[in-house]
């Protein structure tokens, strides 16, 4: 017995088929064999599809490719509109191909103050995902005469930014500098 494929099916394409065989017991292979017989195309296997935002969060991209052929693939870039909210954003972007689920994201602007200096080497706004946390700046801002003693919630510096804590809101992030000369003491009072 053998099958031999003329045309192998495809995702997208029917195949041809031959067999041969001695012992057939279907009367329409009497003759021992049946030639250009038609098999059905595969249809396609789509793997989960893959969603990408923009760095600048003005579109998505979504991608899915074919299981049985990755050179079947369908891709879709969706814009993202944007809605402003109570001290974040909600941006959105909603597909028209139904492989694709619509995307949403809560996103939050922290910004970096030089808090009244003349600092440089400031780092970039950045956008992050309300609920994530916010990566430590690479660099330390500079300023003549001065040494950078951190990041700060509010311009008075008193709570040092906790980068460890999830953001969860728009933030402006204030550099502290101390005079390079300067000593600092920390002074603990012991109540009798």
């Amino acid at each position: 017995d053998s099958k031999t494929y003329t045309k192998e099916p495809t995702c997208e394409e029917d195949g041809i088929v031959n067999y041969i065989s001695e012992a057939f017991t279907n009367p329409e292979f009497s003759n021992k064999s049946k030639t250009d017989v038609t098999v059905e195309k595969y249809g396609h296997a789509w793997n989960e599809p893959e969603y990408v935002w923009s760095e600048d969060l003005l579109s998505v991209t979504a991608s899915i490719s074919c299981n049985r052929d990755p050179s079947h693939t369908i891709t879709e870039t969706a814009p993202v509109s944007i809605k402003n909210m109570d001290g974040y954003r909600i941006c959105s972007a909603d597909f028209t191909n139904e492989a694709f689920e619509d995307q949403a994201r809560e996103i939050a602007e922290v910004r970096f103050d030089t808090n009244k200096t003349m600092a440089t080497d400031m780092p970039k706004t950045m956008l992050v995902n309300v609920g994530d946390k916010l990566d430590r700046p690479e660099k330390d801002p500079k300023a003549d005469g001065l040494k950078f003693a951190g990041w700060y919630c509010e311009e008075e510096c008193i709570r040092k930014y906790d980068f460890d804590a999830p953001v969860k809101k728009d933030t402006v992030l204030n550099a502290r500098f101390i005079d390079e000369k300067a000593v600092l003491f920390t002074v603990s009072f012991n109540m009798l």
